[in-house]
């Protein structure tokens, strides 16, 4: 019995895309994952290499939204200012 006081709740997205392009699919929609515990371990066990992740609460997602285009920004500076640049002969 779970001492929770919310039970978890899975996402039902079937599959989502890591940061470098790696795709990734939802367990829940690969075995049965009435247990995920039990699933995890037996995906762990055959070799797989997993991804945990949790969903991003919505109260956080504007946050993150702006944090992800600073970065973005700066990035964008800092290759961009070496692609630019005239080049030395």
């Amino acid at each position: 019995m779970s001492t929770r006081k919310h039970p978890a709740k899975l996402i039902d997205a079937p599959m989502a895309l890591a940061s470098d392009g790696t795709p990734l699919l939802n367990i829940t929609h690969v075995v049965d994952a009435t247990d995920p515990v039990a699933v995890v371990r037996t995906l762990l066990a055959a070799g797989h290499t997993l991804f945990i992740g949790v969903v991003v609460p919505a109260r956080c997602r504007r946050r993150m939204a702006k944090d992800i285009d600073d970065a973005a920004t700066e990035v964008a500076c800092r290759i961009g200012g070496r692609v630019v640049r005239p080049t030395k002969r």
